[in-house]
């Protein structure tokens, strides 16, 4: 059979690791520093389920389950060691990726690459802007993992050697565990053993490596299946697929971004874009049948590796996210590494003068990345903004300012007011427990992230009124940019009653001021805060008397005289105390009735009630 290569590497011509220190020290140093805002980060989003599974918080799942090594394994492997410092979890991805860069240049020398080509391609994987989420988001250790895995089981596998084969197995079977990327990591392999290469390397093609290549076959239809079971991929799920057309056209999107030099890629592709991404495939077919004729496989064996790694992700709708592209970059740069001349050797000076060229732009692309801004002032990348406000919260909750004598039963209640008539009825019909997977919901984890930031011994609880909460419980109000402080429930009540009269929604106003007037001994207490408002206090005063003439309207519904005015008593009463003026001013005009009802004459009452 021909080699895979016009010129192939053998066991004797292959640049030892010392021969190559020089080019593998400096790259993984550039994959490194050129990524040390990535410390900066904080966890977010699907972090926050991974700790608490790993902090034994939530039980795992009873079946087996998928993405094993980098959802599971790895997460009780760290989190013992470095708990929640995200720094010291940050440092672990940058040697991941400075683990595959080095893992490409080694590749690189294995295919026959020269010293010029092999160590250009470790320094553009080094840089490349696809790695910016996976080593800023804690949770993209999945994508790195299977990235360095998939890099050391080809690096393995064209070093000569049975050892080494077994070792290729194993890799593969980490990346395939780790995530999707590694599925057709036994497909390529088994061609690279047809194509003559193992042979050719001295370590043959005998019953042991096709045994192994079935085995590794098989474990990609089990993961395969988990991964379907695991990610739902209905019609109106998430992760719902589509057919051919929908797989060229992720293609070209790939190709957009994998030519992209960065720092910022395009969300959002044009036709010129998807253009241009399909150019590239197009061209790199041309350029590997031009030299497959001439008897070199590389770029040929290259492109079919960038495409086996993107083939789980191309039928994908909505999930198409540039870092999926992160391994098909490892086969790209080192086609371009294979198209300079091998008699190419640069010199030391040259080699420091590429290497500060790449630390530059892979520092510099990560910092526009992280202070780029959108229209309204908050990070434009999804996951910047989401670590932001992430970070925000938590470092807030880990210093409320509890109620006294709550040391030993504190309960932290997240209160998500809808902001809508649509939220509001179905918070109304579902029950005060139900809330919206907001984007400041989703960042905090539900309340695993508050959970971390308060402590285990406190209760978190979300809801979406506060009709039943613990009277001692400390809200906290969601707002688009973060969390209001609202104090103790007595005193949280009142700022409801007041956003629901802003809102427009007089029986949620109705049933807080009822809670509240139910808290209180004789005087409802307020602790008034304008800044506290997630409402503008103005849009209050534009409808109070509206709600007054409401509250009338509800003496036709059969709501005694005294509960009206007991409602009317305690609304003019907060109005007095967050505008600053007296209680005859801001009654004025009003239809009052009963104003000299006692707070406490209002009784509890059923939430139910209309």
């Amino acid at each position: 059979m021909e080699s895979v290569t016009a010129t192939p590497a053998t066991a004797t011509d292959t640049p030892s690791l010392r021969r190559d220190l020089l080019l593998l020290g400096t790259v993984a140093a550039v994959a490194i520093l050129g990524r040390l805002p990535a410390l900066g980060a904080w966890w977010t989003l699907d972090d926050w389920g991974l700790l608490a599974r790993a902090a034994g918080w939530e039980a795992g799942t009873t079946e087996w389950p998928a993405r094993w090594l980098s959802q599971h394994l790895w997460w009780r492997l760290v989190w013992p060691v470095f708990g929640l410092d995200s720094a010291a979890h940050a440092v672990l991805r940058l040697l991941l990726h400075g683990a595959s860069a080095v893992l490409v240049v080694r590749i690189g020398a294995r295919a026959g690459l020269g010293s010029g080509g092999r160590y250009l391609a470790g320094l553009l994987f080094a840089a490349t802007p696809l790695a910016f989420t996976p080593l800023y988001w804690a949770a993209g250790v999945q994508e790195l993992l299977a990235v360095v895995c998939a890099l050391a089981a080809v690096e393995r596998w064209l070093a000569p050697g049975p050892r080494n084969s077994f070792a290729a197995g194993l890799w593969t079977l980490a990346s395939i565990l780790a995530k999707e990327p590694g599925l057709g990591l036994p497909v390529f392999l088994a061609l690279l053993a047809l194509g003559g290469v193992r042979h050719r390397r001295g370590s043959g093609t005998g019953p042991a490596v096709w045994t192994l290549l079935v085995f590794l076959t098989l474990v990609v239809f089990c993961e395969s299946w988990l991964v379907a079971q695991h990610f739902a991929t209905g019609a109106d799920d998430t992760y719902r697929t589509g057919g051919p057309a929908l797989m060229v056209a992720n293609l070209t999107t790939f190709g957009w971004w994998l030519v992209s030099p960065g720092p910022i890629l395009a969300s959002r592709i044009t036709w010129t874009m998807s253009s241009a991404g399909g150019a590239l495939f197009l061209l790199w077919a041309a350029w590997a049948g031009w030299c497959w004729r001439r008897g070199d496989r590389v770029p040929a064996t290259l492109l079919l590796a960038a495409v086996l790694a993107l083939g789980p992700a191309l039928p994908l709708r909505q999930q198409i996210r540039p870092y999926l592209a992160l391994l098909p970059a490892a086969a790209l740069v080192l086609a371009l590494g294979r198209a300079v001349p091998r008699r190419w050797s640069p010199r030391p000076v040259v080699v420091l003068l590429l290497a500060v060229t790449a630390a530059i732009w892979s520092f510099g692309g990560m910092r526009v990345r992280l202070d780029n801004r959108n229209e309204m002032g908050f990070p434009a990348d999804p996951v910047v903004r989401a670590t932001s406000l992430s970070w925000q919260s938590t470092r807030l909750m880990r210093d409320l300012p509890w109620p006294a004598g709550t040391d030993h039963d504190r309960t932290l209640v997240l209160l998500q007011i809808p902001v809508d008539p649509g939220a509001a009825r179905a918070a109304e019909e579902a029950g005060e427990n139900r809330v919206e997977p907001t984007e400041l919901h989703l960042t905090v984890g539900g309340d695993r992230g508050p959970r971390f930031a308060v402590g285990e011994d406190v209760e978190v609880r979300w809801a979406n009124a506060l009709y039943a909460a613990p009277a001692e419980a400390l809200v906290l109000c969601e707002y688009g940019e973060g969390f209001r402080i609202w104090g103790p429930t007595t005193n949280a009540v009142l700022y409801a009653a007041l956003t629901d009269v802003g809102l427009g929604q007089y029986a949620r106003a109705r049933h807080h001021l009822i809670r509240a007037a139910g808290l209180s001994d004789e005087n409802v207490a307020f602790m008034w805060d304008e800044g506290q408002m997630i409402v503008p206090l103005s849009l209050v005063l534009e409808r109070k008397e509206s709600f007054v003439d409401w509250t009338v309207g509800l003496l036709a519904q059969g709501h005694s005289a005294q509960e009206v005015g007991g409602l009317q008593d305690i609304f003019f009463n907060l109005l007095s105390v967050a505008t600053g003026r007296d209680l005859d001013e801001v009654t004025a005009g009003s239809r009052v009735m009963g104003t000299d009802a006692a707070a406490d004459s209002v009784g509890p009452d059923h939430p139910d009630d209309s």
